[in-house]
């Protein structure tokens, strides 16, 4: 992404911010799930050590949907931005469908 052109610097600075909200929340969780591991640091049934680790499992799920789809987004919002940059470019357009 720092190598694209259709992006401008404060468009990464935005999309950096949300990679690292997510990387945040998602580290969050896994502190959660060490405290968990960590005999000393809870005392819990296994019963209720198995939950925990079932909600941080899809919590860690959820945000890696997450990512994938905040990847996608930002991928679709610089594909339609070369299009057209690739368009305005001369001697572009002959090349396509006899155009």
């Amino acid at each position: 992404m720092l190598a694209d052109p259709n992006y401008t610097p404060d468009e990464l600075t935005a999309i950096s911010a949300g990679y690292a909200k997510l990387l945040s929340e998602s580290a969050d969780v896994l502190q959660d799930l060490k405290n968990v591991v960590n005999v000393t640091g809870m005392s819990l049934t296994d019963a209720e050590r198995l939950a925990v680790i079932n909600n941080a499992y899809k919590s860690l799920l959820n945000y890696r949907n997450l990512v994938n789809y905040y990847t996608r987004k930002n991928i679709s919002v610089s594909l339609p931005a070369g299009k057209e940059e690739e368009r305005h470019r001369p001697g572009a357009g002959s090349l396509r469908f006899g155009g």
